[in-house]
């Protein structure tokens, strides 16, 4: 790849690491700055706790950040790097003590998006990764009878979650379901069947604002394709 546009928007990145670092330096994890988060889970489902999304990107981010750095080209990137991988070595614990609930045994409420981010990360101690991965799977297969419960966030990394643990079979069982709610559903539905994809789970029994029926939110199935079964 081009690794020029690394150098070129080396200081960019720098000041976005910063705004991120500040940010967290102010809140910590648990209260880590919000924004839309799960958006649209399928109701009546709710959506995942903000605190865990947000975390989820910042963690991600870095990840992201230390591969950007760890290839540009510009003098100052060594230092970035060793900066960026030091504070992901901070936070990847803070974010096991801030959203694991050991009463439950799993992140959270125990909801699918946040066992599957988590997994996702890396950021679950060996010693617990096989009973998170068995209650999301669990959660998926058994209490909502093979159904997602998750948003636009939560459905791209449960698939990727499920494939990099081995469990492309409970992966593939959601991509091929046909009841609500799926993509098969929207293929499927008695209203008006899809042929491209909706913005929510539920386009056809929702209302008419914020719901179109070609739309890229649930989209990332298409990578899962390609990615793990092509």
């Amino acid at each position: 790849g081009d690794i020029d546009v690394v150098f070129r928007h080396h200081d960019s990145l720098v000041r976005y690491f910063d705004f991120l670092e500040v940010n967290y330096n102010n809140t910590g994890l648990a209260n880590f700055r919000t924004g839309y988060g799960d958006w649209v889970p399928p109701p009546p489902h709710p959506k995942s706790d903000a605190h865990l999304m947000s975390s989820f990107a910042f963690l991600g981010d870095m990840k992201l950040g230390i591969e950007l750095f760890r290839h540009s080209p510009h003098p100052n990137a060594p230092c970035q790097l060793r900066r960026l991988i030091n504070l992901s070595k901070k936070a990847a614990p803070e974010y096991h003590k801030a959203f694991y609930n050991s009463t439950l045994g799993a992140y959270m409420s125990g909801l699918q998006t946040e066992q599957a981010l988590s997994l996702y990360l890396g950021v679950v101690p060996d010693d617990l990764t096989s009973s998170v991965l068995s209650y999301l799977i669990d959660d998926i297969q058994v209490k909502n009878k093979g159904h997602t419960t998750s948003g636009i966030v939560g459905i791209k990394y449960a698939m990727e979650a499920l494939s990099m643990m081995d469990r492309g079979d409970v992966a593939l069982d959601l991509a091929l379901q046909t009841s609500y709610p799926s993509w098969g559903y929207m293929i499927h539905s008695q209203y008006e069947p899809a042929t491209t994809v909706w913005e929510l789970w539920n386009s056809d029994t929702a209302g008419p604002g914020m719901n179109s029926r070609n739309h890229h939110m649930f989209g990332s199935v298409s990578s899962w394709f390609y990615k793990h079964v092509a």
